[in-house]
């Protein structure tokens, strides 16, 4: 079964499908809700040009318990895109973390430090409008443009 097969069998449920690499490569799909789904392995047959024996088997595993599905995430975003820019003038960036079930926000403060860091985050967090309340927002603060990032992080 294909990443977008996943996605279109579990389409009610889905929260995220994401890779995880710990002591085991996986791919996992977060679902909503409390019932389980079987644990499974994906097999892939080699397509590359790198020769190897045998098939690939990728582990496949389906956690449940999160909160919001992933096109409620995104509906979320989009409802409240004019009050997360009022809350937030200084936002650059907003995605759906499919890993921690959240909205992220990025947010631009160029006196940031890591010093300020932990006061910056409750101050935001006490200050969350009541407007968007009820949304699981995730705050990171930099002091790098967004303009600026991609030099930085490549």
């Amino acid at each position: 079964m294909a990443h977008h097969q996943l996605e279109n069998k579990y389409r009610q449920r889905l929260a995220g499908v994401f890779l995880e690499n710990g002591v085991n490569f996986k791919l996992v799909v977060y679902l909503t809700g409390q019932e389980k789904v079987v644990n499974r392995n994906l097999s892939i047959k080699n397509s590359s040009a790198v020769p190897f024996s045998g098939v690939l088997s990728l582990p496949i595993e389906f956690r449940t318990g999160a909160q919001y599905t992933k096109a409620q995430l995104v509906q979320m975003l989009k409802d409240n895109d004019a009050s997360l820019r009022q809350a937030y003038p200084n936002l650059q960036a907003a995605s759906i973390n499919e890993v921690e079930n959240s909205i992220d926000l990025e947010l631009y403060d160029p006196k940031y430090t890591a010093i300020n860091q932990t006061q910056s985050v409750k101050l935001l967090s006490s200050e969350k409008p009541r407007a968007l309340a009820n949304i699981p927002l995730k705050l990171t603060t930099t002091n790098i443009p967004l303009k600026h990032s991609a030099a930085v992080r490549a």
